[in-house]
């Protein structure tokens, strides 16, 4: 159910992270930045990731020494267009992005839930609230598990929620989406598989409100396709994401825990620190054939004398 990131100044983030971010939320991506002459700036794409992405670069290389916000969209109320595409803009001094839903919000068909937020209750607060520690945790209390990033034109930011989501090489998530693509999309809670479904973004939401057209909005009912594998093997042991190729599932980790973790594919052993090593799931570590058959020998020992293995 959408994604939103901050990007500090000491980071890039990858071409297929932002590709797995767009595939998994697909009603629209934006970006919130600062230029030159400290003016929040937006950029809100619909249709074409390599626009985004190129102007992802764009900002990257010209505002990259000050922090940026980015966010895509998985509609839950609303229509899918520029107008409730994040960013939103709070004044022209702050912007931010939201992760989740809000309840207590007027509701509308044509307007989300976080364009209602921000019209109804952002934009009656005094300047500066990003800075107040109380009415941020008033807002927490307010839009209970949902997340907000905020930026100013000062490149401070403030995030709500900030413990549901987690940092990884310097950037702020606010879920995992950004790691793999998923076969489902996730509606509030709601998981529509789309093998099972006429899937294709910007057709309708869970809620049955139009998007400006006269599409009905296809009702789940039946469970996905059950495929028999081992779950086990297939999931990364760091974050429990699927996991896809051979180097994958050899290391047991997912690519971005793997370079979350070495910045690199390390196959280094953890028993004689050399190389070659492969994740074993016994032992739950990257360990060499050599280490693996000592280990297996000294368990092999231990049983033969009536100690069980732990």
């Amino acid at each position: 159910m959408c994604i939103a990131i901050l990007n500090t100044k000491g980071a890039t983030l990858k071409k297929g992270i932002l590709k797995n971010c767009w595939d998994n939320n697909g009603d629209g991506a934006g970006l919130l930045y600062i230029n030159d002459d400290k003016q929040m700036m937006t950029f809100k794409e619909m249709k074409s990731f390599d626009a985004f992405y190129e102007e992802y670069g764009r900002v990257k290389k010209l505002y990259g020494s000050r922090n940026i916000v980015l966010h895509f969209r998985i509609s839950t109320h609303g229509k899918v267009d520029e107008t409730n595409c994040h960013p939103f803009l709070v004044s022209e001094n702050l912007g931010f992005v939201h992760n989740g839903m809000i309840y207590d919000v007027p509701t509308s068909t044509d307007y989300s839930d976080t364009y209602m937020f921000n019209e109804t209750v952002l934009k009656y607060l005094n300047d500066g609230f990003e800075y107040n520690e109380v009415i941020l945790d008033m807002m927490e209390g307010f839009i209970n598990s949902s997340k907000l990033i905020f930026l100013n034109n000062e490149n401070h930011y403030a995030i709500v929620n900030e413990q549901a989501g987690h940092w990884s090489n310097e950037c702020w998530f606010s879920n995992t989406s950004y790691k793999q693509v998923n076969n489902y999309v996730d509606y509030g809670g709601v998981k529509k598989y789309k093998n099972d479904w006429g899937y294709g973004y910007g057709a309708g939401n869970i809620y049955g409100q139009s998007w400006g057209s006269s599409y009905e909005p296809y009702v789940y009912t039946r469970e996905p396709k059950q495929v028999e594998r081992d779950e086990e093997e297939l999931l990364c042991y760091e974050c429990g994401m699927h996991l896809y190729d051979k180097d994958e599932i050899n290391f047991g980790t997912c690519t971005y825990c793997q370079m979350e973790q070495h910045e690199h594919l390390n196959d280094e052993c953890e028993g004689c620190l050399g190389t070659g090593a492969k994740y074993n799931k016994e032992w739950k570590a990257m360990l060499c054939e050599t280490c693996d058959k000592r280990l297996s020998i000294g368990i092999d020992s231990l049983s033969r004398r009536g100690v069980s293995h732990p």
